[in-house]
């Protein structure tokens, strides 16, 4: 698998990581991760993992005072619905 982006996005007294990953084949599905920083070990630990499609880009944003990660898949040649 490779990374092809990474992203710390911060929220109120929280940290995280996204790594948005490009698997060997993009018709072939992968995980991408997000890691939650832990303060009493000093290091990130895996919070979430996504399924996902040849993923391109991760980022972190805010609506209405709540915060999210989105990731950007990218696949050529397949119709998803």
């Amino acid at each position: 698998m490779q990374s092809n982006y990474l992203k710390i996005h911060f929220c109120p007294f929280q940290h995280f990581l996204g790594v948005a990953t490009h698997g060997p084949r993009r018709d072939l599905p992968t995980k991408s991760i997000i890691y939650k920083w832990n303060r009493k070990r000093k290091r990130f630990s895996v919070f979430q993992e996504l399924v996902t499609w040849t993923a391109r880009d991760i980022e972190g944003f805010e609506i209405n005072g709540r915060n999210f990660l989105a990731v950007a898949n990218h696949v050529v040649g397949k119709v998803y619905e």
